[in-house]
């Protein structure tokens, strides 16, 4: 039996919350010289111009081949052991008052020498945690998507990786892909240069634990170039990482310091009876509430603020209802 108890904070109510660019890298009208190294910092989000870190190989900010007066990132690949990669990657869990359960990546992508695509060589994305597991863009022209899916079987369930062949693409042509994820409703969509790709009845791999609360990320999304010899970089025009559906408030001691990876944050101080067990909800309208975190004991919950991002919405309201066996 759950009975509310308060409401914590609220602004101006809204119906829903906004989507929120993380990650916005487009240099097509950069000032920048040609041949600046891509930024590569973790600077705060949301917003963020750069990638969180480059791991392998190199990213140089050039002029488009197709395109003079623009700018593009040309990826290049660098020996590492057996294989060659460039990648960059995208870090989501930076701090806790920007995370969501539905994600949207958009990246448009071409080749620069697709003669030497070749044996095994790829392009791939991936997403760690969430209901995807990664899109790759093989040599051979072929594309395969790979999700997480149940596994049941007499020691429980689990969770596997399950591939879809999506058909072909022209290693000569420019790659225009948009992944949308849905963590809660455990579905995707995969949009390849206008061809949608649904997929559904997923789950989601856990990677993080959020208010005492299994979240299913991911936590990080990573963008490589696979190119064995060298030979044929990878023009990236554009990439961009969104977040909506907000995973709520998330809680954080009041001595602990406001975060540097993330901006425009607000802290509201939690208040309630310490001897009972709270459930925590929030809500953008004070009518739909939404589960946030584990039932929690009023001793842990007080001395703690809920800490949010501004701009996921323009008001936020926020409830603890008592728990009792």
């Amino acid at each position: 039996m759950i009975r509310l108890a308060l409401i914590a904070f609220s602004l101006t109510p809204i119906l829903w919350a906004n989507e929120v660019v993380l990650y916005d890298l487009d240099y097509r009208s950069s000032e920048l010289p040609p041949n600046t190294p891509l930024p590569v910092e973790r600077g705060p989000y949301p917003g963020r111009p750069t990638c969180s870190e480059l791991p392998f190989g190199n990213a140089t900010i050039v002029a488009d081949p197709s395109e003079p007066t623009e700018k593009v990132i040309l990826m290049e690949a660098e020996p590492s052991g057996s294989v060659s990669y460039s990648q960059l990657k995208f870090v989501l869990f930076e701090g806790g008052a920007y995370i969501f359960n539905n994600h949207r990546i958009e990246a448009r992508f071409q080749l620069s020498d697709p003669s030497g695509f070749t044996g095994t060589d790829d392009i791939r994305l991936f997403t760690d945690g969430g209901v995807f597991a990664s899109l790759d863009f093989n040599a051979d022209g072929s594309v395969a998507a790979h999700v997480q899916v149940e596994n049941p079987s007499t020691f429980g369930q689990s969770v596997i990786t399950e591939t879809h062949s999506l058909g072909t693409f022209d290693p000569n042509e420019s790659v225009h892909l948009i992944l949308e994820t849905r963590d809660e409703e455990k579905s995707a969509t995969l949009t390849l240069n206008g061809e949608v790709f649904t997929f559904d009845n997923l789950t989601t791999k856990n990677l993080a634990i959020r208010n005492g609360k299994l979240s299913p990320g991911p936590l990080w999304v990573r963008f490589s170039l696979n190119d064995s010899n060298q030979d044929s970089p990878l023009i990236l025009r554009s990439f961009k990482i969104s977040g909506s559906y907000f995973a709520g408030p998330q809680f954080v001691s009041a001595e602990t310091p406001q975060p540097t990876l993330e901006k425009m944050i607000v802290r509201v101080p939690v208040s309630v009876d310490p001897s009972k067990t709270w459930l925590p909800e929030y809500s953008f309208n004070s009518t739909n509430w939404i589960p946030f975190g584990a039932p929690m004991s009023g001793e842990s919950l007080n001395n703690k603020h809920a800490e949010f991002g501004a701009t996921v919405a323009d008001s936020i309201f926020v409830r603890f209802t008592e728990v009792i066996d």
